[in-house]
């Protein structure tokens, strides 16, 4: 199953609903949410509590807000793994879309850290890793000197390459925290 939400629908929801949070932030976070076990609502009550729009602005905000959320919720729960960041196409500028990566990961930081109890020395080392480099991944900034260098392919390839990187680990964050959190304990059998 494939959201219809596109990056620029969800920033424009968002500006809509005069919320300053940015497409890529929102989307992370509502991602670390979902793989934290917050319920969806939370999120949505959050999103829209200093909304400034009202009415049928306010409504449609809403809605296309919850919708993204069922998605995000569908696309890690689904076998074949259709989960993606939500961030801006790739005819937008590298170093703009370098900057939204990091925010989005900044967003996923803030939503698995709502998780109850969480206790990240107890996660998995994976888990403890993805949660160290998504913290340097938010704190890098695009090089603004891409441009027509030729070093703007490489610039391409480990975009593409963070990108699923992040992916994974949002799958893995999921895995870990939803999947492994309904498992029951298993005894060792030596």
């Amino acid at each position: 199953m494939m959201t219809n939400i596109d990056y620029e629908a969800l920033a424009h929801a968002l500006e809509q609903l005069g919320l300053q949070q940015s497409a890529a932030e929102y989307h992370g976070a509502l991602c670390g949410l979902v793989c934290a076990g917050a319920p969806l609502r939370w999120d949505l009550g959050l999103a829209t509590e200093d909304a400034q729009a009202s009415g049928a602005t306010l409504e449609a905000g809403q809605a296309l807000l919850s919708d993204l959320a069922q998605q995000v919720e569908a696309d890690l729960n689904a076998e074949d793994m259709p989960f993606a960041p939500l961030l801006p196409d790739d005819d937008t500028d590298i170093a703009e879309r370098a900057d939204a990566l990091g925010d989005w990961c900044q967003g996923v930081l803030f939503g698995i850290a709502n998780k109850p109890g969480l206790q990240p020395e107890t996660l998995s080392d994976d888990a403890q890793e993805m949660i160290r480099d998504l913290t340097e991944i938010a704190r890098a900034k695009a090089d603004q000197a891409a441009g027509d260098d030729p070093e703007a392919q490489i610039d391409e390839v480990a975009y593409a390459e963070l990108v699923e990187y992040v992916r994974v680990g949002t799958q893995l964050f999921f895995f870990e925290f939803r999947v492994g959190d309904a498992m029951p304990a298993q005894d060792t059998v030596h």
